[in-house]
This record gives C-alpha cells, sequence and structure tokens, in this order.
C-alpha cells in the first residue's frame, strides 16, 4: 500500500480549500489538497510538498488516530 497524505487547509475566511477532480466518464468530485510520500519522505514533508499553499504559508500536521 502507498501511503497518501491529506490535508485541510482553511483560508482566514474560513473558507476549506478543495479540489474539484473531473475526468471523462465521471461525475466530478471533490478532494483535499495532497498526494503520496515518496520514500523515505516523512508525512509532513509530503504534505508540504503536495499542498498548494503560497511561499510564506506553513503547513502542520497530526497523526491519523
Amino acid at each position: 500500500m502507498t501511503d497518501r497524505v491529506r490535508g485541510l487547509l482553511i483560508t482566514p475566511d474560513g473558507d476549506l480549500l478543495a479540489i474539484q477532480r473531473i475526468r471523462p466518464g465521471q461525475d466530478p468530485y471533490w478532494v483535499l489538497p495532497g498526494g503520496g510520500v515518496e520514500d523515505g519522505e516523512d508525512l509532513e514533508t509530503a504534505l508540504a510538498r503536495s499542498s498548494p499553499t503560497p511561499p510564506a504559508a506553513t503547513t502542520a500536521s497530526s497523526p491519523s488516530p
């Protein structure tokens, strides 16, 4: 199984950032920003790399239960 990370990105106005995926032959659907974890990479680094954040922003992570 490939590890993946997802992030909840909330704007200062309280809006949640989500990505709409549109693929041929499927209904559009929404996902949270994130992606795969590369070999040797920790989850926080993977989340920071995969998140569409401006350079001045920071990301924080917490472990899954």
